[in-house]
């Protein structure tokens, strides 16, 4: 189903959207007159394509201009020159809402005749003939002829209708007649301006009436244009792009890219002096002429290391004794009870052992409110030679308790089997001398490292321990089997006890500036100290010690930071160069640009500009 579209010569392409909008139905036909307003322009026709194909409707135009003909295709619509092959039964005629009030009804209905008049000439020789005007004047007789006919009978109880809809009812016979007449002569009209020296070949005609009934054709040249079209925006917006984006990364360099860091080398100089630093832990602290005198205090500390060994000797032991530790219980009193070398201790069997070194046992104490044994680790050895006393672990009694009340209280049991027992001429493994010497060097070294990690732990803010203020005593040293004794491995004990004296690093380094400011311009501030001990002296009594040392103070020139960095915005390097020539306080400046290209002037904005007073050190 088609509507038809009558064009006027004149008629913009806004009104011809406009109508097209407000139809209906999907496919659309236009009949237009040659030399018509719309076929001189290719860009109103691609307007109105457009238009069509963002409201889903499918246009064909009816005309006998060739140029506009020519256009029309380019444009991408459905064109030809005549409404053959064109189906009237399913046309939907375009709509008139005309309202006719009661007291002009004449005036109305003429008005409408006049449209239709031009309706039926439309695309005719005699469309702008003067002679119309005749037509006209006729048109009027007749309208007053039939001004007499009821209103009722034209217009039935209605204050406004619908041309086209009563058209459709055809409830009027008068109107209807009219319509009638309207559309034959429309018909007659449209012979006259096409002419039928046009009509083509009936394999040309069945051709475009498929392709009217499908509106297939207009669309496949539209798909084409659109993407050539298409093709060109692409690389229109490709083009521009491109451009925008280094326009972008243009303007992003200018204002993001150009940064510097600055780094200021400050004057220097060095005062150096042989010094005495005083320790004391109490009186007048400060400068005295060339000696620094400080607090100072003593750190004591304590450290017990066991580690275990293999042996490493071999012994003959077809005449050795078999020997072991055991443990000794006093479950007699709260009184330690001593024992000395030799004592002798019997198994349940009756095999005799002796303790190796004496020892003082624990007496019977009290933890946590239960009543806990004294109890001490001791090593033994048997009375006799043999294989036989390399024994299991078993229970001992001392022989010199018996017969009184700490018999059954204190005695003794072994925690190992006993070793080292033989008569067969076989070798065993035996404690060397070198064994014992090397397990002392690395159990002292441990026990050393331990001790000094728990006076660094006493240590103050700022506090430092000078090499030669630590006193270290060995409370004991003992490897356990002893030297010579048969055993695969042994246990070597070591206990420490040391203390320091130390003093504040922190507070020489201030009498030190101290001492070397009184001897500096005011302008130049301490940037470092370097000292080396020399001699030390320390009295562990009185907690004091005397050092002599070799001091160095590095001292910078003071630059202002933030007024340097005021002073230097968008500068350009060679004036830059003179600001350093001139101010006596700076001895040189490095700068890096970002990017690198841009070097030759200081950023303006302070924000871009990261400057850094470097502080000196010694070489």
């Amino acid at each position: 189903m088609h509507k038809t579209f009558y064009i006027d010569i004149d008629e913009e392409v806004t009104s011809i959207i406009d109508r097209l909008r407000k139809s209906s139905v999907k496919e659309n036909i236009l009949v237009i007159p040659q030399r018509s307003l719309i076929l001189q322009s290719i860009v109103n026709l691609k307007l109105l394509e457009k238009e069509a194909t963002k409201n889903k409707k499918q246009i064909m135009i009816i005309t006998q201009d060739s140029h506009g003909q020519a256009l029309v295709e380019k444009a991408g619509i459905l064109v030809q020159s005549s409404m053959e092959g064109i189906e009237e039964d399913n046309v939907v005629r375009e709509d008139f809402e005309p309202k006719i009030n009661d007291a002009n009804i004449k005036d109305r209905l003429l008005e409408n005749m006049e449209k239709k008049e031009k309706l039926k000439r439309l695309g005719s020789g005699e469309f702008f003939d003067i002679s119309s005007k005749k037509k006209t004047n006729n048109l009027r007789a007749e309208v007053t002829e039939q001004v007499d006919i009821k209103k009722t009978d034209i217009f039935p109880e209605m204050a406004e209708y619908n041309l086209a809809t009563e058209f459709k009812a055809k409830k009027d016979n008068s109107t209807r007649d009219n319509i009638e007449k309207l559309d034959l002569k429309r018909e007659r009209e449209l012979e006259k301006l096409f002419g039928k020296s046009s009509i083509k070949k009936k394999e040309e005609i069945s051709e475009n009436v498929s392709k009217i009934n499908n509106f297939d054709y207009g669309n496949q040249n539209s798909d084409n244009y659109s993407k050539k079209v298409s093709g060109r925006v692409k690389k229109i917006f490709s083009l521009l792009g491109i451009v925008c984006f280094f326009s972008i990364l243009a303007v992003a360099a200018y204002l993001f890219l150009p940064k510097v860091d600055i780094e200021v080398y400050p004057q220097t100089n060095i005062k150096e002096d042989d010094l005495e630093i005083v320790g004391v832990s109490n009186g007048n602290f400060g400068l005295d002429g060339k000696k620094l005198i400080v607090s100072s205090r003593v750190v004591e500390a304590d450290s017990s290391v066991v580690f275990s060994f293999d042996a490493t000797g071999q012994k003959d032991v077809s005449d050795q004794k078999a020997h072991g530790t055991v443990v000794v219980y006093n479950e007699y009193s709260a009184a330690s009870q001593q024992l000395v070398a030799t004592t002798r201790l019997l198994t349940e069997d009756g095999k005799l052992f002796r303790l190796v070194a004496g020892v003082v046992v624990p007496g019977i104490s009290e933890i946590e409110g239960k009543i806990e044994p004294g109890k001490i680790e001791v090593e033994v050895v048997a009375d006799q030679s043999g294989e036989e006393y390399n024994i299991e672990e078993s229970k001992f009694s001392i022989i010199g308790f018996k017969g009184g009340p700490k018999y059954e209280k204190i005695h003794a049991r072994s925690i190992a089997k006993m070793i080292g027992g033989g008569g067969n001429g076989e070798k065993l493994s035996s404690i060397s001398e070198e064994d014992v010497k090397l397990a002392k060097q690395k159990t002292e070294e441990s026990a050393r490292g331990q001790l000094m990690e728990k006076i660094k732990g006493k240590l103050g803010e700022g506090e430092i321990i000078l090499d030669a203020s630590i006193k270290e005593d060995i409370v004991s040293s003992a490897a356990s089997p002893g030297e010579g004794m048969v055993a695969d491995s042994f246990n070597y004990q070591i206990d420490l006890k040391a203390k320091a004296v130390v003093v504040s690093q922190k507070k020489i380094d201030e009498l030190v500036a101290e001492y070397f400011s009184n001897k500096i311009d005011s302008e130049m501030i301490i940037a470092q100290n370097k000292i080396e001990y020399g001699n030390i002296d320390v009295d562990f009594e009185k907690d004091s010690l005397i050092a002599r040392v070799h001091a160095e103070s590095l001292f910078q020139a003071k630059i202002d930071e933030e007024k340097l960095k005021v002073e230097i915005l968008g500068k350009s390097t060679n004036h830059l160069k003179e600001i350093i020539d001139e101010d006596t306080k700076i001895k040189k400046i490095e700068m890096i640009f970002y990017p690198d290209f841009l070097r030759g002037r200081i950023p303006s904005q302070g924000k871009w500009v990261n400057l850094e007073i470097i502080k000196p050190t010694f070489e």
